[in-house]
């Protein structure tokens, strides 16, 4: 996740981060096929989590495919003192794709710690799921932001996705502290 929200902390070689941001892509669907079982798990969604599962290979899929025909190095787009390395910059198309495919991910997410959550009467619990649910919420903004509205390359669409996907590693960190 940080190598997506903040690639350009471990270099500013571009090769190097257009492997990293390629890599944290492919992790980033393995980490959200693994999240979305537990909500299909916990409700008996069995044929809608092996849809899902296919939905996200594909994805997967169709990521490497791209990459491999069509290869492209992340772009560093700066305005003043904002530095941002944006993956797929040519390719709107894959962006958009792996925005609503991350953004299904995150919705499930969402739904399953606020309504878990909520009904608990565990304080803890409680605090723990509004804090996982929020840092879905925030995953949820960054994916919109960052793949399906930031192909536009407005500054701040940018931003607000790099602050949106930074929350989101925050408030799951607090969840973990609570």
């Amino acid at each position: 996740m940080l190598f997506l929200a903040v690639p350009g902390l471990i270099s500013n070689n571009t090769k190097v981060v257009t492997f990293s941001q390629i890599i944290a892509q492919i992790f980033l669907h393995f980490a959200a096929a693994f999240f979305i079982s537990v909500p299909f798990l916990m409700f008996n969604l069995q044929k809608l989590r092996i849809i899902y599962f296919l939905l996200l290979l594909a994805s997967l899929l169709l990521l490497i495919g791209a990459n491999i025909v069509d290869f492209e190095y992340s772009s560093l787009v700066t305005k003043k003192n904002f530095y941002h390395w944006m993956v797929f910059r040519e390719k709107k198309w894959l962006r958009f794709e792996i925005g609503i495919i991350i953004g299904i991910s995150a919705l499930s997410g969402i739904f399953l710690f606020f309504k878990k959550g909520l009904k608990s009467t565990d304080p803890i619990v409680k605090k723990r799921s509004i804090f996982l649910g929020g840092g879905m919420f925030c995953l949820l903004l960054a994916s919109g932001l960052n793949y399906i509205a930031g192909s536009k390359l407005e500054l701040p669409l940018m931003l607000a996705g790099s602050l949106s996907a930074l929350s989101a590693m925050a408030l799951m960190f607090l969840a973990t502290k609570s």
